[in-house]
């Protein structure tokens, strides 16, 4: 107990609990400062081929999903109803009236 000591063995012990709490904290600092690499190296090519797989990755994850049979139809039935209404455009050569409000 540290009531039981002499002033001379607090000062020493004091001390010594200082010194290791610091210590403790000194270590925390110096791996924090200088940490251990966790990194690997890797050669230049195996660098590059697990780049290249990552972005094949993302490049299949960006594109949509197959159309079914059902959005298949219907893409067909709108592109061919808007090439039919493209044929039955009426252009007015000059000169002639258009009615802008039809009554």
């Amino acid at each position: 107990m540290s009531y039981e000591k002499s002033d001379e063995e607090l000062i020493a012990s004091v001390a010594s609990n200082v010194k290791a709490h610091f210590e403790k904290t000194k270590k925390e600092i110096e791996a924090k400062w200088n940490p251990e690499k966790p990194y690997l190296f890797l050669p230049k090519g195996e660098l590059r081929k697990r780049v290249e797989e990552h972005n094949q990755k993302m490049h299949e994850a960006r594109k949509p999903p197959p159309k079914s049979d059902y959005e298949h139809q219907l893409l067909k039935a709108v592109k061919l109803n808007l090439s039919r209404r493209k044929q039955e455009r009426v252009f007015h050569s000059l000169g002639t009236h258009q009615d802008l409000c039809p009554r």
